[in-house]
């Protein structure tokens, strides 16, 4: 009875959404006949494939996929995966529901744009390549289902759970979403580490917008996993230390957040409670003696640094957002 009610408490507080977007994929496939071959000149079906042909230039698709991602991200960085989409806090629903349509009103206006101009789109690609004209005009899609296989669609549903019995399938399913959380959050820490601050000296302001939205995803899904709740103060704390300091980000601050990451990496810890990675954040009085700041164990190799991406002028900060409501001031860190 307490697994349902834990479930129950649980769905109550998040929504499904799921995203389902079709894209043509300017592709047919590629025959014996193409190649001037004859049918036993080919391998078998069960053996090999011959692949597929390019019958419309990439690029003309490449504003779909783009708007694709760009909602899928906008999922992730907002909710968890759950049964056959994501699960978001109900109180975000609404706005995530708005920018999602959104990107679904400029996929619509990207496919009319599209489809007025296919009929070009084709003859040009076919005029670049005129060794295959005889191919690639036999074929060529109706501009009419090349319109009906590109749709957005979203689905915004809740899930209830049975009003009789128990179902130990979805409290199973809905009791492993604070795990899938961390699982998720840590796949992104990986990924942020390795690409932007792996064996880094200093880094742009910008390598803060992944913790941030980490942070964020975080604050906002912590009733899925209460026991992160102290560690989130934590990396607050952190990430602000980082953002006070003037232009690119150095030394301790810089050691702090690759820590972090490290530490984002490894739910477990997160879970137990073991935060030994940081150093004191003095918040006394300047005439107290001061604590002397360590040196982080992060065993990474001396090498060469290797400058950022976007080496230009540095952005605005991203404000952080506050501690959550009803917690502690953020503790002295150790």
């Amino acid at each position: 009875m307490e697994e349902r009610n834990i479930a129950v408490n649980v769905l109550d507080r998040i929504v499904c959404i799921r995203l389902d977007v079709n894209i043509w994929s300017g592709q047919k496939k590629l025959t014996a006949q193409d190649l001037g071959l004859a049918p036993d000149q080919i391998p078998p079906e069960e053996l090999a494939a011959l692949g597929r042909k390019r019958i419309c230039d990439p690029q003309a698709l490449a504003v779909f996929r783009k708007l694709k991602e760009r909602g899928e991200r906008l999922l992730r960085a907002n909710g968890v995966r759950f049964l056959d989409g994501y699960a978001v806090p109900a109180n975000s629903m609404a706005r995530i529901n708005e920018q999602l349509d959104d990107l679904g009103r400029e996929f619509k206006e990207a496919r009319t744009e599209f489809v007025a101009d296919y009929d070009n789109a084709v003859e040009s690609w076919i005029a670049r390549h005129p060794d295959w004209t005889e191919q690639l005009r036999r074929a060529i899609e109706p501009v009419e289902r090349v319109a009906g296989s590109l749709n957005w669609r979203r689905h915004c549903f809740q899930v209830v759970h049975p009003g009789a019995g128990t179902d130990p399938g979805l409290a199973e399913e809905v009791g492993g979403l604070g795990g899938q959380l961390l699982r998720e959050i840590a796949q992104e820490a990986k990924e942020t580490f390795d690409d932007s601050y792996k064996d880094k000296e200093e880094v742009t302001r910008r390598a803060l917008r992944p913790l941030h939205r980490m942070y964020q995803k975080m604050l906002s899904l912590n009733f899925l996993e209460p026991k992160v709740r102290p560690f989130l103060d934590l990396m607050i704390g952190v990430i602000k230390a980082a953002d006070g300091q003037p232009g690119r980000i150095a030394g301790q601050e810089l050691r702090e957040l690759q820590s972090l990451l490290l530490l984002l990496m490894e739910p477990g810890k997160i879970m137990a409670g073991e935060f030994p990675v940081f150093r004191v954040h003095d918040a006394r009085p300047a005439k107290a003696k001061a604590v002397k700041p360590q040196l982080l164990p992060l065993d990474s190799p001396e090498e060469p640094d290797v400058p950022d991406e976007a080496d230009g002028a540095e952005e605005a900060p991203v404000p952080a957002a506050e501690p959550l409501a009803g917690l502690s001031a953020p503790p002295v860190w150790f």
